[in-house]
């Protein structure tokens, strides 16, 4: 038999196989694979997966599952006020920001294709901000991007 030499990726090639066996879902086979491979967090992996797929920007690996097929398995949102790029953890949202949850970069600006927006006029928004906050009574913010309270000043 030619196989492990010559199995495909997305598929397993046991010893003395004759022909190349699909890799599993929930587990990935690289080119001239022996045996699946178990899909990491941050990760999932359909029936035939060849290279582990990344959990989108904005989502993080559930910790609560083994099952890693789909990316609903396999990935959570991030919450409102945070945001991620690296699959594993969610951090807080930039100050002068508002992260909405799902939210792609620590410094939005974009509501939809980042999930997020930067501060508007008359408001503050904190680190790890999911809405802005109003300047209180008798003070005015007349920039965007209000990082804190400091930002309203007197009327």
């Amino acid at each position: 038999s030619a196989y492990p030499f010559h199995c495909p990726g997305g598929h397993y090639c046991p010893r003395l196989t004759s022909s190349p066996l699909p890799c599993p879902q929930g587990y990935y086979c690289p080119p001239l694979s022996v045996f699946p491979l178990l899909c990491w967090n941050g990760t999932y992996c359909p029936p035939k997966t060849e290279i582990p797929l990344l959990c989108p920007n904005g989502h993080v690996s559930r910790n609560d599952t083994v099952l890693r097929i789909t990316e609903a398995d396999a990935c959570q949102a991030c919450p409102p006020g945070t945001w991620s790029s690296n699959t594993l953890f969610c951090e807080p949202c930039e100050a002068g920001h508002v992260c909405l949850g799902a939210t792609t970069v620590a410094t939005p600006t974009n509501n939809e294709t980042e999930r997020g927006y930067i501060c508007p006029i008359g408001h503050y928004c904190p680190t790890g901000s999911f809405k802005e906050s109003p300047c209180p009574p008798g003070r005015f913010n007349n920039r965007t991007g209000g990082r804190t309270i400091n930002a309203c000043l007197n009327c």
